[in-house]
């Protein structure tokens, strides 16, 4: 039991998993020196997020321009049936890009509490 002159200090394994939770997958394993790995996280995740953010302000740009020119009429409606009807294909990557960045998001968290817990476990023996 600590006592009040001793610190409480995080666990590796539980700091891990909150970086790659809280700031971005793969920075726990920045924090446990696996730079490789945790590079091949972020910069999935990075291209999922550039995915998803880059049709997001096409279609901004397509739809503004639309009501502008006064081809779409300032209509909520109207504007959110374009906004949450994209074309099939478009639809399916889209989902595809979401999907990816919620598992590569979760299989960071895991793996770094795994990685963070066998240093713990080395450092006992």
């Amino acid at each position: 039991m600590p006592t009040d002159q001793t610190e409480h200090v995080m666990r590796k394994s539980i700091k891990a998993a909150l970086f790659s939770a809280l700031l971005f997958p793969g920075a726990g394993h920045f924090l446990l020196k696996h730079y490789l790995r945790g590079l091949v996280f972020l910069i999935t995740a990075l291209l999922c997020i550039w995915f998803l953010f880059n049709y997001a302000f096409n279609e901004a740009s397509v739809i503004a321009e639309q009501m502008t020119n006064g081809t779409l009429p300032i209509d909520p409606e109207a504007i959110a049936k374009l906004v949450t009807n994209p074309p099939g294909e478009t639809q399916l990557k889209l989902q595809a890009a979401t999907w990816i960045l919620i598992v590569c998001w979760i299989i960071a968290i895991v793996d770094s509490f795994r990685i963070g817990y066998t240093a713990e476990q080395n450092e006992k023996k």
